[in-house]
């Protein structure tokens, strides 16, 4: 069977071209993520480096600053020491510890100050396993003190649980809930932080889950938010002070006069719960009671307008016919698509062969995406070269 030249070296040319560019675009936090990794292994394993711990990285970073890799937002829960996890030391972790890892007005700000002022291309939300906040929404506990309006975020996540484990239910239900919240605590982040939202759309900044089991000391990740795309796509939506103080005077203002001690308390829990500005919609519609225990909120469920192929009957595809073109403007083609091809195989090279060392410093060695990209590309520029001749 006869198969025209120009279509074949054509063919290879764009996917030499796709696949070396693709490579050359890696995802900003690889390094710190691969990092990460790295050391929890050896903290599994027993072997800990135990990097950046000792005095002189104390006097280094005082005199010269910080610079962590990672923004990590984790559990204040004792039995998970971030630094230890991940074997990594002084300086090279923006903590942000907060019972259950909520995305709230005070975490974002840390998290803003960790990623666009320190620069770190990583954010890492970390659950943990039997997570006691987690575990208190999912069963129902008496909660009491400030409790309540600290948990409230965690409200949506175990109703998105219960959603998709239908039958499951009260610490049978914490492990699906704990994931849930991860997840929620990224959709609470890029809903109401413009500038995180700026750093991941600019491509500076990945964002993604993981959790942390405290009976084995494993981090298993979740990768990203399953709906990012739809999530940056969104306006942000934070409350303004002023329209929550507004709030909180309405409140005040619409209280039955000779309302019991009950319905005061449960007005104003509603009425701490609208001063916060970092939840999502289901915490919106909950409320607490002044037990402290958890009231379900009602969802409604929302009907989405057919797209795609279910809109209408797709088009016929046009027939496209060749235009002719003179055998001399194929040698160029080749002979520009093969000094592409070079190039960026080259530059892709260079880039997949950056590593990041256990003391923290940077270098380059022959890695497997390296050679990949070094060999797939070659092969092609040598196809095209042939195809000039």
């Amino acid at each position: 069977m006869y198969i025209n030249r120009k279509y074949v070296v054509g063919f290879s040319f764009a996917l030499a071209v796709a696949a070396s560019t693709l490579a050359a675009f890696a995802s900003p936090g690889d390094d710190a993520l691969k990092a990460l990794k790295e050391g929890n292994e050896r903290f599994i394993a027993g072997t800990p480096k135990n990097p950046h711990t000792g005095l002189d990285r104390v006097a280094d970073t005082g005199a010269n600053g910080q610079k962590p890799v990672v923004t990590i937002l984790g559990c204040s829960d004792s039995r998970v020491p971030l630094e230890r996890v991940f074997d990594m030391g002084v300086g090279d972790v923006f903590a942000i510890r907060v019972a259950g890892n909520v995305s709230d007005t005070d975490e974002i700000g840390s998290i803003e100050y960790g990623t666009a002022h320190l620069g770190t291309p990583l954010l890492v939300v970390l659950g943990h396993s039997k997570c006691g906040a987690v575990t208190a929404v999912a069963t129902g506990a008496q909660v009491h003190g400030s409790i309540p309006a600290l948990v409230d975020n965690i409200i949506p996540a175990v109703e998105a649980a219960k959603k998709k484990h239908p039958g499951v239910w009260g610490k049978d239900l914490v492990p699906f809930a704990v994931d849930e919240n991860v997840f929620q605590s990224i959709q609470d982040l890029l809903t109401h932080s413009d500038e995180v939202r700026e750093l991941v759309k600019q491509g500076k900044l990945d964002v993604v889950g993981a959790v942390y089991d405290i009976d084995t000391g494993k981090v298993n990740w979740l990768g990203q938010h399953p709906d990012q795309s739809g999530l940056l796509a969104a306006p942000v939506s934070p409350a303004p002070a002023h329209e929550a103080a507004a709030e909180k005077s309405d409140a005040h203002a619409t209280a039955p006069e000779h309302a019991s001690p009950s319905e005061h308390a449960a007005t104003a829990s509603t009425t701490t719960k609208g001063a916060k500005h970092v939840k999502g919609a289901a915490a919106e519609a909950s409320t607490l009671t002044s037990t402290g225990s958890f009231a379900a909120p009602e969802m409604t469920l929302a009907t989405r307008a057919p797209f795609g192929a279910k809109a209408g009957t797709a088009k016929p595809f046009e027939a496209v016919h060749e235009i002719e073109t003179e055998s001399g403007l194929y040698f160029y083609v080749f002979a520009i698509g093969a000094g592409l091809v070079f190039a960026t195989t080259v530059f892709a090279a260079f880039t997949l062969s950056r590593i990041t060392k256990t003391d923290g410093t940077a270098g380059r060695t022959l890695t497997l995406g390296a050679k990949l990209a070094g060999g797939f590309g070659t092969v092609v520029t040598g196809i095209l070269v042939l195809a000039t001749i």
